[in-house]
């Protein structure tokens, strides 16, 4: 009985070794990954100025001249003013996600 135990024992302290070893990979991952978060969190508010100003104002207008207000005028104006922003800004990724894009896609 003590044998088998003792090798009940050994087999959880491979299992354990193995999970050790992936999640020191993923630390490494996780570790980018929140750089990144830190990054786009400053880059959120100009992104949100743009997104909000995009959604508020240029409903009534044609798509080219709503890429022009976004594009040439406000965008321009927030990197004038040092406003951190995306870089390039994308009104679609901020408002949607790829998962949503392909579920349209996929409806239709």
């Amino acid at each position: 009985q003590l044998a088998e135990e003792a090798e009940v024992m050994q087999r959880r302290l491979v299992a354990a070794d193995k999970l050790i070893t992936g999640l020191s990979s993923e630390k490494e991952r996780w570790a980018v990954e929140l750089e990144e978060l830190k990054a786009m969190r400053v880059r959120l508010l100009g992104d949100c100025l743009l997104g909000a100003a995009f959604l508020s104002y240029t409903c009534a207008f044609n798509f080219e001249f709503r890429q022009r207000m976004v594009h040439n005028d406000w965008l321009q104006d927030l990197k004038l003013k040092t406003v951190p922003v995306s870089e390039p800004f994308s009104l679609q990724s901020l408002l949607t996600s790829d998962v949503e894009i392909a579920q349209w896609g996929s409806e239709g």
